[in-house]
């Protein structure tokens, strides 16, 4: 078993009451404190987004919920728990409508095909989206921009209206697809 350094106690009774529920292809969306996070808040309700992969077929890992984000080391996964205790700040489960069981596997194929190729972080991407918007890259990304490039490579489609090859912001998660918001994080 893998021991770590624990920052703190927090409160994850949301998060297990909800955490049964919490299925791949979700995302969870942050609201962090950080100096790059109040920066990010100047535009966006939330400031980082990563993609949730369960692996339903693995008995040894029914239990556990990973997460796939873009973080400035590159796509990485890591335990949801474990980044729950260690977050300044809240954060929400968002749950697409529409998504198969087709498309969570096709999600959870494409998130570990990020990660087994270190897709590397978009910060020229970032930056740009603070001043008017990109276009989508699956070669570098920023986290909404995962979440979002994820969700539209298994079929799941944007809100009408909403713009095409655009990388969402954290926000736009919630705004260019149909779901359902869960807080899980005070």
């Amino acid at each position: 078993m893998i021991s770590r350094i624990k920052a703190g106690p927090r409160d994850l009774s949301l998060y297990k009451k909800v955490r049964p529920e919490i299925r791949t292809g979700d995302c969870v969306l942050w609201k962090g404190k950080s100096l790059l996070a109040r920066a990010v808040s100047l535009w966006s309700e939330y400031t980082h987004a990563s993609m949730i992969v369960r692996f339903d077929k693995y008995k040894e890992l029914l239990d556990r919920v990973f997460l796939v984000e873009s973080l400035v080391t590159g796509a990485e996964m890591r335990l949801l728990s474990w980044r729950l205790e260690d977050a300044k700040g809240q954060a929400w489960i968002y749950q697409p409508a529409g998504l198969s069981g087709e498309m969570r596997n096709q999600v959870r194929e494409q998130a570990l095909m990020m990660t087994a190729r270190a897709v590397r972080y978009d910060y020229a991407g970032l930056f740009k989206n603070i001043l008017g918007r990109v276009s989508e890259d699956a070669n570098r990304v920023f986290c909404s921009e995962l979440v979002g490039i994820l969700w539209e490579e298994c079929g799941l489609k944007r809100k009408k209206g909403a713009p095409k090859g655009i990388a969402p912001r954290p926000v736009d998660l919630t705004t260019w697809w149909q779901g359902k918001k869960i807080q899980v994080l005070l």
